[in-house]
């Protein structure tokens, strides 16, 4: 009796340990370089009309208010952009339209991998699960207290038919394997550990400020309720169809 006693009490430990939730807290910017004080050269964007110019510097100035947030528990993961107010309230909507407001879901049991993206509908692309094929150095680096090591990767991106052409993404991260989850931000994830720092071709940059361990106001992570579930090759057949109707009209 005493025995049985001692593996529910077990089970239980490991059921309040499977459903903790962890919350990461990431920012991004150009990778080397202090946004808040960036001037944008107006001699160099003469075509590009004022206005937009200063909405430009006013997203820069605005990068110590923006936070992405990344929450995950044993098997899944959310990621998204947190609410922000910027310095000009007025400018939130234009705001918005500069940063990456895509919202991103991972599950390791039913091995899904999705993110939600706007155009001209609410769209659910499905991604392949294993979509980054990792390269691990030795290289290692202290980042918020956590020994991490460096990996590397290549990816081919869907066709963009305003370049005539597909893009190809290097990112390279630092993950820890002190905290064992194979999470990360933006889908940059799959590694023996968690994503902590990240850049995208060397310019786009991506770190975390906080870690926060079993937290109690999110009760479970669920993927997404609404939008068109497509695949990545559907969503080029809508991007290369909205730029021709485009070239139309």
């Amino acid at each position: 009796m005493r025995k049985k006693n001692i593996v529910i009490i077990i089970l239980f430990i490991c059921s309040i340990c499977n459903a903790q939730i962890t919350r990461i807290v990431y920012k991004n910017g150009i990778y080397g370089q202090n946004l808040d004080s960036i001037k944008l050269d107006k001699e160099k964007f003469k075509d590009i009309p004022q206005e937009k110019i200063a909405l430009l510097e006013l997203f820069f100035k605005n990068q110590s208010n923006i936070e992405f947030e990344l929450i995950y528990d044993k098997s899944s993961s959310f990621y998204q952009k947190k609410e922000f107010m910027p310095s000009d309230q007025n400018k939130i909507d234009e705001m918005n339209s500069l940063i990456d407001n895509k919202k991103y879901f991972k599950n390791n049991d039913s091995k899904e991998k999705i993110y939600q993206t706007t155009l001209d509908n609410l769209y659910n692309v499905i991604v392949p699960f294993e979509e980054y094929k990792w390269t691990i150095s030795n290289e290692t680096k202290i980042i918020n207290g956590y020994k991490c090591y460096k990996a590397t990767s290549i990816k081919e991106d869907i066709f963009n038919p305003y370049k005539q052409s597909k893009a190809i993404f290097y990112p390279e991260v630092w993950f820890t394997p002190e905290i064992p989850s194979s999470f990360g931000p933006q889908g940059l994830d799959g590694l023996p550990g968690l994503v902590l720092e990240a850049t995208v071709n060397g310019k786009k940059y991506l770190y975390a400020t906080k870690i926060e361990f079993n937290i109690k106001n999110v009760d479970k992570i669920e993927k997404f309720k609404k939008g068109k579930t497509i695949t990545s090759v559907d969503l080029e057949k809508i991007i290369i169809d909205n730029y021709k109707k485009n070239l139309e009209n």
